[in-house]
């Protein structure tokens, strides 16, 4: 038995739900002189035009997918390293602004302290000190002269030691005094008196 056909060799298949569009074929019998039975042939037609793109759109397709991807990926990684130099540049700008306030703040402080040591200094009367080292010694000078002549006797000597200790009180006042500011606040006075001037010395030059 021979499957039997549709009229006129047309066989329409029966469209499932949800599948793809039923497809068509041509019968065309084929029969050979002395053959067998004819048997039967189909001839499936193509799919419409334009419903599966060529290959080489495909392929121009899935490079684009690729290169939107691709930069998407930069996007992503340029934005997050872009937020990472901001925020290096924001903390180091932090950092700057900190050391500068620090800068300000110690300057203002030296410029305190400054001011106070010349406040002092002022108050200290240095000059007045170095000229009473002076004085003490023209006395000391003199109280030994006079024991010298011979006219006080034993009195004489406890006056030349009184005037040596009040020389050398006044030293240790000024050395003390000038030793608590700096040398450019001295203007020209001496650190510490020196004992090898005759005018400074308390009359103790000779030893």
């Amino acid at each position: 038995m021979y499957p039997q056909l549709p009229p006129n060799g047309q066989h329409q298949p029966a469209a499932t739900p949800g599948g793809p569009p039923p497809v068509t074929g041509q019968y065309q019998p084929a029969v050979g002189p002395g053959g067998p039975p004819p048997t039967t042939a189909w001839l499936v037609s193509a799919p419409p035009a334009g419903t599966i793109p060529p290959p080489k759109q495909r392929a121009t397709s899935r490079l684009n997918l690729a290169l939107i991807a691709v930069a998407a990926a930069l996007g992503v990684a340029l934005a997050g390293t872009a937020g990472a130099v901001a925020l290096n540049v924001r903390s180091m700008h932090n950092k700057v602004s900190t050391l500068d306030d620090d800068i300000a703040a110690r300057k203002a402080e030296q410029a305190r302290e400054r001011d106070r040591l010349t406040t002092e200094f002022q108050q200290a009367n240095l000059s007045g000190k170095l000229d009473q080292v002076r004085s003490r010694t023209e006395a000391a000078v003199q109280a030994l002269l006079a024991w010298d002549r011979g006219g006080a006797g034993a009195s004489g000597i406890k006056t030349v030691q009184k005037a040596r200790n009040a020389c050398e009180t006044a030293v240790i006042d000024y050395d003390a005094t000038a030793a608590r500011f700096p040398v450019d606040l001295l203007a020209g006075l001496p650190l510490r008196i020196d004992l090898s001037d005759s005018s400074t010395s308390c009359d103790r030059s000779d030893g």
